[in-house]
């Protein structure tokens, strides 16, 4: 049998193991989800707040009337695309660009609908949250809602990406008129637990707890305490007798 200390210390190791591997890990996966859809959420809530882009705001921002740097919205659809992260949108009266560099859009498709009495409950599907350079190719005229920033400083208003006021980029189908109210609703995930680092987490962990089980009988920390005894043979008492006198 093992003796205490070694107990305690191998019963540290693998709980140790089981904690980081299995809690530890899949649990900062899971507060960076929330935190991504908490922001996603707000900016949504900001987006609702801000002007819509018409032809009147487009005429100001080219003419230079209204100041460069404020923060409006718009619901478009791709038009075309110039570069490699310029996107031109339009919404058939005016076109506006918009620069997508390290900006992370969200994929809302048709099947994630919304009805107020749902409102309570988790929906099955979060929307997609991917970078715009790893999108596939999209078709024209897909819907695109976008809010931020638009820069006009240049003679050309285009939509860019400032640590004040965040990109928020969303890819939908469906109808225009819910698509903040289904994107609010969306904007959450039933299972926070399993994230981006649950899979491999819980795959290293089990490699590991297994490797240690496998290590831990070759280690010299087994002892095992034994009352060894041995009788005397035959020919061991023969020759213990003294020859008798005469």
């Amino acid at each position: 049998m093992l003796w205490q200390p070694q107990i305690i210390f191998h019963s540290t190791m693998v709980l140790g193991i089981a904690l980081l591997f299995f809690i530890l890990i899949p649990g900062i996966g899971a507060f960076h989800i929330r935190s991504t859809w908490r922001k996603f959420r707000e900016l949504l809530y900001l987006s609702t707040r801000l002007k819509k882009i018409d032809y009147s705001t487009m005429r100001s921002l080219r003419s230079g009337d209204s100041p460069s740097g404020r923060s409006y919205r718009f619901f478009g659809r791709l038009q075309a695309l110039e570069k490699e992260n310029i996107v031109w949108l339009s919404d058939w009266r005016l076109s506006i660009q918009a620069d997508l560099n390290r900006v992370h859009v969200f994929l809302l498709t048709s099947d994630q609908t919304f009805s107020i009495e749902d409102w309570e409950q988790y929906p099955s599907v979060a929307p997609r949250r991917m970078l715009w350079k790893r999108v596939s190719t999209l078709p024209e005229h897909t819907k695109v809602f976008i809010s931020g920033t638009v820069d006009s400083s240049q003679g050309r208003p285009m939509f860019v990406d400032s640590s004040e006021q965040r990109l928020l980029v969303l890819i939908y189908e469906g109808a225009e008129e819910d698509l903040l109210y289904r994107a609010t609703w969306n904007g959450r995930q039933k299972n926070e637990y399993w994230n981006p680092l649950t899979p491999g987490s819980l795959a290293l962990g089990s490699f590991s707890l297994f490797l240690y089980s496998y290590l831990l009988p070759e280690s010299s920390v087994y002892f095992y305490p034994c009352l060894l005894y041995t009788s005397p043979s035959p020919r061991d008492r023969t020759r213990s007798r003294m020859p008798s006198s005469a």
